[in-house]
């Protein structure tokens, strides 16, 4: 009986913990535009994940026991995450003011959908509330569902730094053909990257962008080397998740979809092509139509600009901030 090798098993849970956390961040925003209420949100997520899932391991050839057995750590895991995360308290000046009131606005039952929040209905930032990327509060209130404490929500960038823990060891030895110590001792590096840990008990967005960014070029540069349909469903689960963090994370989770999509027409046969091709197209139409509407086309359609606040000349000015915070 063949022995299978630990990173690889390592690397399967850690695709699994990735398409878990972009699954329920999908569910969520797909409830959203479903205008499905918050307890059917984990629900719509746990679906897709599944639904990903069984993709993903059915192109890793893997048996019905394995399959359901990398599918059922990262939940445990996911938990244990959140779980922690209410042990400290929120410090961070943004996230109080209006990553917890994005979170609180779900909870509450808003929708972006079906009108905007109004100015006094915030912590003084209906700007951002209305206008910038959701996903991350969109997690945040699952967390809140599940926790009924604000502070669960940072638990899923520990998640996530595990991901990039289990996944790296088996992509850095098939990109850079690491020995198994240096593998292991470079995915450690990458997972306790300085943006990831700095954000560690804060629900600040960075630490999540940084590891999801890190998942995303190590799935990249492993198709390069490889052109399997595994890496390319890993790369655009990760892009999604990006362009549903922040606006910045949005442009690079583009880039690298691009690159993987260009990267598509080499090194495989025509057919091949024109099916993952189309595959991803119709990733990115289903994903901007059901999730990606708010903000970016709604954006659009309103401000006229799929960046706006960050468009604003002035944004970035200290005078945006309330000078009668509330937190």
């Amino acid at each position: 009986m063949n022995r299978i090798d630990p990173k690889l098993i390592a690397f399967r849970v850690g695709s699994s913990a990735l398409l878990l956390y972009v699954g329920l961040m999908a569910g969520a925003l797909i409830s959203l535009r479903l205008n499905f209420p918050l307890p059917v949100w984990s629900f719509t997520g746990l679906v897709i994940f599944g639904l990903a899932s069984w993709l993903f391991f059915r192109k890793e050839s893997c048996t019905s026991v394995e399959s359901v057995g990398y599918a059922i750590l990262p939940p445990l895991l996911a938990l244990s995450c959140l779980w922690i995360g209410t042990w400290s308290q929120e410090l961070f000046f943004d996230a109080i003011w209006y990553h917890h009131d994005g979170v609180y606005q779900f909870v509450s039952g808003w929708n972006p959908y079906s009108g905007s929040v109004e100015e006094s209905k915030t912590a003084y930032c209906a700007d951002y509330i209305n206008h910038f990327p959701k996903g991350h509060w969109a997690l945040g209130a699952l967390a809140y569902q599940l926790f009924t404490s604000i502070e669960a929500g940072k638990g899923f960038n520990l998640f996530l730094i595990w991901g990039v823990f289990l996944s790296a060891p088996f992509l850095l030895k098939k990109i850079f053909n690491l020995n198994d110590f240096w593998a292991w001792v470079g995915a450690l590096i990458l997972a306790l990257n300085p943006v990831a840990t700095q954000n560690l008990f804060t629900f600040y967005a960075d630490g999540p962008v940084a590891s999801l960014s890190s998942l995303a070029l190590l799935h990249l540069f492993a198709y390069f080397k490889e052109r399997s349909v595994s890496f390319l469903i890993l790369i655009l689960a990760a892009c999604f998740g990006l362009m549903n963090l922040k606006f910045s994370a949005a442009l690079i989770g583009l880039l690298i979809g691009l690159l993987a999509f260009v990267a598509s027409f080499k090194g495989i046969e025509n057919e091949q092509i024109k099916e993952r091709a189309l595959g991803i197209l119709l990733f990115a139409g289903l994903a901007l139509i059901l999730a990606d509407w708010h903000p970016y086309i709604a954006n659009w359609q309103q401000k006229g600009h799929p960046l706006f606040p960050v468009s604003k000349p002035d944004f970035f000015k200290e005078d945006n901030y309330p000078g009668n915070f509330v937190g």
